[in-house]
């Protein structure tokens, strides 16, 4: 995948995107043959994506990968979060720029508060505009994730929220069109 982006010919995506990759892909020819490819700009850009089961399966080579990507320019996300994990995640010293918690159904269970109470505290310490709700699938994710202090979020939900006001968008432009020409009023 990396020889491929190092040889894609559309510059649309140069910049502004992100990658999921474990450590040790960090850590190969691949990913410097990735970087040098990189526009030197366009490095500050990218977001690369890492499991939590990766990074706290070998703590000393994610740091020493984490040194490497950071000193290139690029930011680090750490993906794969639960609600449950949360209160132990301590974003600053792992040298993290942002954090995913996954949505999960179990995080609108909360009859008494107490959870998005915690669950907005947690979000406070490790920065609203470091946090990402991943897997948003619904219209109570986004609920509870604003509740909480979430601005940010990703999932087939708005996927399709964005798709929708793509298609409304699309067809009103088309009417505008259609409304702009002779005889078609």
């Amino acid at each position: 995948m990396l020889a491929l982006l190092r040889n894609y010919e559309d510059t649309s995506i140069s910049t502004h995107f992100s990658l999921n990759l474990n450590v040790a892909t960090l850590l190969t020819q691949d990913f410097l043959g990735f970087d040098s490819g990189l526009k030197a700009g366009a490095r500050g850009t990218v977001v690369i994506e890492m499991s939590m089961v990766d990074v706290f399966a070998d703590l000393g080579s994610f740091v020493f990968a984490r040194d490497f990507v950071r000193e290139r320019g690029y930011r680090l996300c750490l993906d794969g979060l639960t609600h449950m994990v949360l209160p132990f995640i301590d974003r600053d010293r792992l040298g993290i720029d942002l954090i995913k918690l996954q949505w999960s159904a179990e995080m609108a269970e909360d009859p008494g508060g107490k959870r998005r109470e915690d669950l907005a505290a947690q979000v406070k310490r490790l920065g609203p505009a470091r946090t990402i709700m991943s897997r948003c699938d619904s219209p109570d994710a986004i609920e509870v994730g604003h509740s909480i202090g979430i601005n940010y979020f990703q999932g087939r939900h708005i996927d399709a929220m964005i798709a929708e006001e793509k298609a409304k968008s699309s067809s009103s432009m088309t009417m505008k069109q259609a409304l702009g020409k002779p005889g078609m009023r």
